[in-house]
């Protein structure tokens, strides 16, 4: 009987510790995720807020027109199409993360970016205006509505 009861307390020890465990690794994930998360948005939000500094290095990225957020600038979207994307990455985003921007205007996409596949991903959607049929080359023209979809992907391991 002695022995019976020292076996169910080790064992009740055993799962208490094993279940502690499995809860620790699992929180110790989500919050990975979540600062990943946090990234994103913030590079969201930088895209979308502000107007832009290419000249400095790294570049302060945006492509919103001065005073005007959320309100898409063609001028400084072409220079960030043209730019090479380690340069505008550094000013997003850690230099351990990847990030892609995808804007949608209702037919056609303008991707840009790395295409990189990683271990942790975080997107944030949103709506940004664009001056109606304005283009900035003949892949990407602002709708008539003017309402564009953008995407920011945040990528890391």
């Amino acid at each position: 009987m002695e022995n019976v009861l020292a076996f169910l307390v080790s064992m009740f020890v055993v799962v208490v510790f094993g279940l502690f465990s499995i809860f620790a690794i699992k929180n110790m994930y989500t919050s990975q995720y979540s600062f990943l998360q946090e990234e994103a948005v913030l590079a969201f939000r930088q895209l979308l807020e502000n107007p832009g500094n290419y000249t400095k290095s790294p570049p302060t990225v945006g492509i919103a027109m001065k005073d005007l957020p959320y309100t898409v600038n063609l001028t400084a979207l072409s220079i960030l199409k043209n730019m090479e994307y380690e340069n505008w990455k550094r000013g997003l985003v850690s230099s351990e993360d990847d990030v892609r921007i995808i804007l949608y205007n209702g037919t056609r996409y303008l991707i840009l970016g790395a295409s990189m596949t990683r271990s942790r991903v975080a997107a944030v959607n949103g709506y940004a205006f664009c001056p109606p049929s304005k283009c900035l080359d003949s892949s990407f023209c602002c709708p008539s509505s003017g309402n564009i979809t953008v995407k920011v992907v945040v990528t890391g391991d």
